[in-house]
Parts: C-alpha cells; sequence; structure tokens
C-alpha cells in the first residue's frame, strides 16, 4: 500500500472495494500529481499501486500506456515524442 503523502495514497484508500474505480480516473489521478511535463517512466513508478488496486490485471504497463491514449485522445495529455514524455494540457 502506498504510504501517507505518496502521489497514488489517496487513490488506493478510496477504493472501499477493489477495483470499483475505473482505470481512467486511477491514471488521472497520478498524471495530475507528477509534474506538467512527466515520463511514461514515472507513471510506471506506480504500477504496483495500481496492481494492488485492479489485481486481475496481468499487463499493468500494457494498461498504463492504453489509458495514456485514451487521455491524449481526449485531449488531457499531449504525446512530447516517442521516446517517453508527455505534456498535461489540462486539470
Amino acid at each position: 500500500m502506498a504510504e501517507p503523502g505518496h502521489p497514488t495514497h489517496e487513490i488506493i484508500r478510496s477504493f472501499g472495494v477493489v477495483g470499483v474505480r475505473m482505470w481512467a480516473e486511477d491514471i488521472w489521478a497520478i498524471v495530475k500529481r507528477l509534474p506538467r511535463d512527466f515520463t511514461l517512466s514515472e507513471v510506471y513508478s506506480h504500477k504496483d499501486d495500481l496492481a494492488r488496486a485492479h489485481p486481475t490485471n496481468r499487463n499493468i504497463e500494457a494498461k498504463i500506456r492504453q489509458q495514456l491514449q485514451l487521455l491524449r485522445d481526449t485531449g488531457k495529455l499531449e504525446f512530447v515524442d516517442y521516446r517517453g514524455n508527455y505534456q498535461r494540457r489540462s486539470e
């Protein structure tokens, strides 16, 4: 479990029932706590917390990438380059 003050602590603490929250919400909550310019590695650093929150998903990194693509498609993120650099466009 994430320690208090850790960026995903609020997400994990708020579940109540495992898996109730949606992946997109969880990833967006993480992204909002990162600097405006961030890397895929920074999001991956939360994969253990996400794995505990979504125990039936065995492909956490692929799911993270998928959700980042969805956030890009909705205009919330911009893919800066193909080296894993992103920029948050909105809150």
